[in-house]
């Protein structure tokens, strides 16, 4: 994600149901400790922006990728998806 931030993508949506853990500060550089018990989508996506807050905006949603998947019309707002640990049937 870092990479297409820092260009300036435009704009980027980050889906993802669970809160950060003591394990996502030490594996996740876009997770911070002020974030502790909070939503990761939420996170990642605020540390992201910051990275280039004049080129990029982003939104999050702490909801689970399957439900996601199962919205034709959300998911046709997007030109790419970045899909990452997911299972081959929500994939399909």
């Amino acid at each position: 994600m870092k990479n297409l931030v820092l260009p300036g993508c435009g704009h980027f949506t980050v889906v993802d149901e669970y809160n950060v853990t003591e394990r996502d500060l030490g594996n996740n550089f876009f997770c911070s400790p002020e974030y502790l018990n909070q939503s990761r989508a939420k996170s990642v996506t605020e540390n992201l922006v910051e990275m280039n807050p004049d080129d990029v905006k982003g939104t999050w949603l702490q909801e689970s990728v399957s439900v996601k998947s199962l919205d034709e019309e959300f998911l046709k707002r997007f030109s790419i998806v970045i899909a990452n640990e997911v299972m081959d049937e929500t994939l399909i």
